[in-house]
């Protein structure tokens, strides 16, 4: 949704709170307070958020349901995270957590178990960080929710690849690629992107170049644009190697093009680096 679409649907939810038919049913009175806060998050108002999830979990907490409960502190300590503050965001994890599981919700405890290893890999204790993706991956399989493993997979092989783990790495990304294939989801940028890597730091540069370029393909159908970038870096490096140097140029330029109009000052610079390096290669 665009602002104005967040800010309209705010505008509704509240309308909705305050209708007379709604006051009779506090639950849906707190569900719409929980979604008015929602939009508020998504248009970047935190204090408003955070102001509108209390009032529904006050709601919740007189009616004694723990299920809306827990997704309630869940978004509160997300909030939180976002705004930096870990200490209490983390601890509203937990609480979300133990909720969840007294409310019988296990999807739930796995998300705050996700939620909670965030929070952990943020503050860079990785080894906390791991064990609790781990331990939602497990509920999630336990579960059969699939696409929800996979995200997980997926962010444990990254874990593993931003530590040297590489081998470890590529067994969570493999799992993940089985997964994806049955649920029937074969352009997952992250995937394909992280696949492309760790084969990369494995030294492996045929199924790096394919993974790469698969990567690619699915960011330009899906319209990733970040996604897109990244991959077009790889591939520019890649191209770099192998001294072909003008394709490499054109890769990088097209990943310039798109970090510009995406803001992303980080990924620009890197690409500017690589850029220089390529100028330089040139000379030689």
């Amino acid at each position: 949704m665009a602002a104005r679409e967040f800010a309209a649907a705010a505008a509704c939810f509240e309308k909705n709170g305050r209708s007379e038919e709604w006051r009779r049913n506090r639950i849906g009175v707190a569900s719409s307070i929980m979604n008015t806060a929602l939009c508020h998050d998504s248009l970047g108002n935190s204090a408003a958020a955070r102001e509108q999830m209390e009032k529904a979990l006050k709601i919740q907490e007189e009616e004694g349901d723990l299920g809306e409960q827990a997704r309630c502190v869940m978004n509160i300590g997300n909030i939180l995270f976002r705004t930096g503050d870990l200490e209490r965001a983390l601890s509203l994890f937990e609480r979300a957590k133990e909720l969840a599981i007294r409310a019988k919700l296990p999807d739930i405890e796995a998300g705050c178990i996700t939620n909670a290893a965030r929070v952990h890999r943020f503050r860079g204790d990785f080894p906390r960080a791991l064990a609790e993706k781990e331990k939602a991956a497990a509920v999630f399989e336990r579960l059969g929710m699939k696409e929800e493993l996979s995200i997980v997979l997926v962010n444990l092989g990254q874990h593993c690849l931003g530590v040297g783990e590489y081998r470890r790495a590529l067994g969570y990304l493999e799992r993940a690629l089985a997964l994806s294939r049955e649920i029937g989801d074969d352009r997952n940028v992250n995937l394909l992107t992280n696949l492309s890597m760790v084969y990369d730091a494995l030294g492996r540069s045929k199924e790096r170049q394919e993974y790469s370029d698969r990567a690619v393909r699915a960011a330009r159908e899906t319209g990733d644009r970040y996604g897109l970038a990244v991959n077009l870096g790889c591939i520019a490096d890649t191209l770099a190697k192998e001294g072909r140097l003008d394709e490499a140029r054109t890769a990088i330029e097209e990943a310039m093009e798109i970090r510009r109009a995406l803001g992303d000052r980080a990924g620009l610079a890197h690409s500017l680096g690589s850029l220089a390096f390529l100028e330089e290669a040139a000379k030689r």
